[in-house]
């Protein structure tokens, strides 16, 4: 009897020794560039756009940087990159403790008010680059990349993730506590986390006990 204790107990202090996966999150040292799509500048001319109404159109495509895809004939903006551990910032931009949880039904990412302050107080326009990419890394290996988007999508979506977050300076400090950030891909809709590298950093928030279903 005292042997299967002693088992039973050994056995729970190696579930509870177990190391919980680190998520952080980090901006990056310069600018990527993303290869989908093409630029609009490629597909009409400064010149041409200035002697039509195409004109102010162009300046806020350029302005915003939004990319065409060659194949569906649409616009986006944001396009996919990918990041090494050279391209990251020597320091989390957002820790892992200050990553509260992550609810799966409704894609919306959790951060300590800290984290929060942090994001608020970010520059609409970074000194690198033309917008904030940051890559999510799981026990310090690059998983997932996105860009931070304070302000709404507009008309054209992301061809990527995006963690959107707007200005809450006004918002009563209990409702700040509980609001939870989106965090989504392009256009498809929340929850529909199931590639491989999404699965990585689902079963990451649910090892860590920050996964929300």
């Amino acid at each position: 009897m005292k042997q299967l204790l002693f088992i039973v107990m050994f056995c729970s202090a190696l579930v509870s020794c177990e190391k919980k996966p680190k998520i952080e999150i980090y901006l990056l040292n310069r600018y990527i560039e993303s290869t989908d799509g093409i630029p609009v500048q490629n597909i009409i001319s400064y010149d041409q756009a200035k002697k039509g109404e195409a004109f102010e159109l162009y300046k806020v495509h350029v302005r915003d940087h939004i990319r065409f895809d060659t194949i569906t004939g649409e616009c986006f903006s944001s396009g996919t990159f990918e990041a090494k551990v050279k391209d990251l910032q020597a320091k989390p931009f957002i820790t892992d403790d200050e990553i509260r949880s992550f609810n799966l039904h409704n894609s919306n990412i959790y951060f300590s008010k800290a984290a929060k302050k942090k994001l608020y107080h970010l520059p609409i326009k970074p000194k690198i680059g033309r917008c904030h990419q940051f890559a999510i890394c799981i026990d310090g290996k690059p998983t997932i990349f996105g860009y931070f988007s304070r302000i709404s999508m507009g008309r054209y979506w992301p061809n990527t993730y995006t963690i959107r977050y707007f200005d809450m300076s006004k918002l009563d400090a209990k409702l700040k506590d509980t609001l939870g950030n989106d965090f989504i891909f392009g256009a498809r809709n929340y929850g529909l986390l199931d590639s491989i590298n999404e699965k990585e950093l689902i079963n990451a928030f649910k090892k860590s006990g920050r996964l929300k279903i």
